[in-house]
């Protein structure tokens, strides 16, 4: 978990966990919803098949590549 600030100072506080379903999403009620399309195939056969590609992100990161992800997104919430 890491905390940042943005223009208007409000503290963000950025959560990493595996949500592959909508409806789970939507419990969680983010505000800026990452979505992290890195791998083609996981571990289990059955998560494939049932994840749900996300309706609506505010970002989404093709390849793994964190430095250069995390600077677009930190300043992707500072202009938030």
């Amino acid at each position: 978990m890491r905390k940042i600030t943005n223009k208007s100072k409000k503290k963000i506080t950025i959560v990493d966990f595996v949500c592959p379903y909508e409806k789970g999403r939507k419990i969680f009620k983010a505000d800026y919803l990452i979505w992290m399309n890195t791998i083609k195939k996981g571990r289990l056969s059955t998560f494939d098949k049932s994840f749900e590609i996300p309706k609506k992100f505010n970002f989404k990161v093709n390849k793994k590549n964190a430095k250069f992800y995390s600077k677009k997104i930190i300043e992707d919430i500072k202009n938030i």
